[in-house]
Formats: C-alpha cells, sequence, structure tokens
C-alpha cells in the first residue's frame, strides 16, 4: 500500500513539472497584446492597397468564403471575440433572410 502511494506522489509530481513547464511555454510562445495589436493595425487600411495585396491579408483572417443564393458563408480563422480558433459570420442581404433560409 505504501508502495502504490510513493508510486502515486511520484506520479503526481511529474504531472506538476508537465504543467509548470507547459505553462511556461505557452507564455514564451504566446503573442503579447501589443504585438496582436500591431499585427491587425498593419492590415487596417485595406482599402487603400493594391488588389493583389488585399487578397493577400484577407487569406491571413478568412479560411472560408461560401456564397449561397441568398447569403454568404465567411469562416473566419481568427476570432477576436472569445479568443478563440475561429468562428462562422453569415452575412445576409438586405431582405435579412434567417440563416436557417441560408442553407440550400
Amino acid at each position: 500500500m505504501k508502495d502504490k502511494m510513493n508510486e502515486l506522489e511520484e506520479k503526481k509530481s511529474q504531472l506538476n513539472i508537465s504543467i509548470l513547464e507547459a505553462n511556461r511555454q505557452f507564455s514564451i510562445n504566446s503573442p503579447a497584446p501589443e504585438m496582436i495589436e500591431k499585427y491587425l493595425k498593419k492590415d487596417a487600411d485595406i482599402k487603400n492597397k493594391p488588389l493583389n495585396e488585399q487578397r493577400l491579408i484577407i487569406q491571413n483572417y478568412v479560411r472560408k468564403v461560401t456564397v449561397f443564393e441568398n447569403c454568404i458563408d465567411i469562416e473566419f480563422i481568427v476570432d477576436l471575440v472569445d479568443g478563440g480558433g475561429g468562428s462562422r459570420t453569415h452575412v445576409r442581404k438586405y431582405f435579412q433572410k434567417t440563416f436557417s433560409e441560408c442553407r440550400p
């Protein structure tokens, strides 16, 4: 029984070390908010850039665009709202159909 407890304590210690190392790696590899803001600001004046550069900028932020008869479905690579890894935004025409009506 004591050997089992010692074994579990050793595993717990190893897991704690792994967690600390993962947190350290995360803090090293994660961009600072200022860096993210600078990155986004460089593309803010997209309308004033040449068409080929606009396309490259859009490719950095948009994963997929699907055009339906009555709407456009845009799947973004970056989601700044909740810090997630992407979102889907429905862009509807002026007559405002519901999302379910946008599907073929």
